[in-house]
């Protein structure tokens, strides 16, 4: 690393390490994300174990393989040093989610912090605080009005953080997920306007757990609403031309009546 960038990242680290320390007890909602564990991290770091609480939201927009992955995560992090409390709940039922508007985000992240902040309710003195960064806030993210309403804590952002210092200070610190590609939640993949269902969802998390286990990690089955638009990562995009592949994707989409495959040339 430039001399100058790392002068800049440790006056970062520095001031995230005051910003953890005003906090004192701090429950991170965890996602299994980069972010969110390197948030984590540094809280157990600075903070200890007994001043820390993971807290990560079970539902259907999540889905098995992702739980797993998170659990997985959670524990070649913290050694079972660091309690993850799982919450189950139903975004569905919250008002604004199922119709898949483009507020849905915002309505979704609410509805998930005002459960995390009741279950801290009758802790004494615990503040809740997610993995936000600098690149979120260059972005539309209707979800960071919810964290400003309800006031939950971003110390990455406040830090100054970018997505590139996250994952370098992750690798540095042995973090199993620190190169995984971000994976945002299910209803992501479904175009705005189309009603989100448990089962759709649940058809998307298949596809997608398909071509996870045939070695296209990070892909995403976006679905519009006659057919399916594929996004795989760049690096695959070579593998991709085998026959094979594309008949096994195109037959997983028969299969669970998704329609037609499209390729997005561009990658992800």
């Amino acid at each position: 690393m430039d001399p100058s960038r790392g002068e800049d990242l440790a006056k970062k680290l520095s001031h995230l390490s005051s910003i953890l320390e005003g906090l004192e007890k701090v429950a991170i909602a965890y996602s299994g994300g980069v972010d969110s564990t390197l948030l984590l991290y540094f809280s157990v770091q600075i903070l200890g174990t007994e001043n820390v609480l993971a807290l990560y939201g079970e539902s259907c927009l999540t889905g098995p393989r992702r739980k797993v992955k998170a659990e997985s995560f959670f524990r070649d992090a913290f050694q079972h040093r660091l309690e993850l409390r799982k919450i189950p709940v139903d975004p569905l039922a919250w008002q604004g989610v199922a119709e898949n508007t483009n507020r849905r985000c915002y309505y979704c992240k609410r509805g998930l912090y005002q459960r995390f902040l009741s279950e801290l309710f009758t802790l004494q003195g615990w503040h809740l605080a997610d993995g936000t960064n600098v690149d979120d806030s260059t972005q539309y993210r209707p979800g960071t009005e919810a964290i400003r309403q309800l006031r939950v804590a971003t110390p990455l952002l406040a830090a100054g953080l970018t997505k590139d210092e996250i994952r370098f200070l992750a690798g540095n610190a042995g973090l199993p997920n620190h190169a995984e590609p971000s994976d945002s939640c299910l209803a992501t993949r479904i175009e705005t306007g189309i009603r989100l269902t448990p089962h759709l969802l649940e058809r998307v998390d298949l596809a997608e757990s398909v071509l996870d286990t045939a070695g296209f990690s990070g892909t995403r089955f976006r679905i519009a609403r006659d057919c399916v638009n594929l996004e795989i990562r760049e690096q695959d995009m070579e593998r991709f031309c085998c026959r094979d592949i594309r008949s096994l994707i195109q037959q997983c989409a028969d299969e669970l009546a998704l329609g037609k495959v499209f390729l997005n040339v561009t990658g992800r």
